[in-house]
């Protein structure tokens, strides 16, 4: 395992998103238009409209897996996949409990660049 020091992680975005996968808020940054974003992202579908790499189906498929399992977060490395390069990143998934009885009102997706390798970032659930 290898220890990223924080001043070489650069965050993505943070973003959060209702059961239908729709953007209720964002931090995301203008300089981080390589995901595919316009600036006012609220109420898009954050897999259709949002992200703009070409394996996105690949990670809306983790997060479908983390919403059907009984944890209040993971993380995992990914690479984001575009036309001519590929980028590493950190993503964190975690269950966001915002109504009164307790039940998960949405979930926050954190992408944030890594210096990991594109044959070790697949698969994960290391600590973030």
């Amino acid at each position: 395992m290898s220890f990223i020091p924080l001043d070489q992680q650069e965050s993505l975005g943070i973003f959060e998103l209702d059961d239908e996968c729709k953007v209720i808020h964002s931090s995301l940054e203008d300089s981080n238009s390589w995901l595919g974003a316009e600036n006012d992202i609220k109420g898009r579908d954050f897999f259709s409209e949002v992200l703009g790499f070409t394996n996105v189906a690949d990670l809306q498929r983790r997060l479908e897996a983390f919403k059907a399992e009984a944890i209040a977060a993971t993380s995992f490395d990914f690479v984001c996949r575009f036309q001519q390069q590929s980028v590493p990143v950190r993503v964190l998934l975690a269950r966001l409990c915002n109504q009164p009885e307790g039940k998960v009102g949405s979930v926050i997706v954190h992408l944030k660049r890594s210096s990991v390798s594109g044959a070790a970032a697949t698969v994960g659930s290391k600590p973030f």
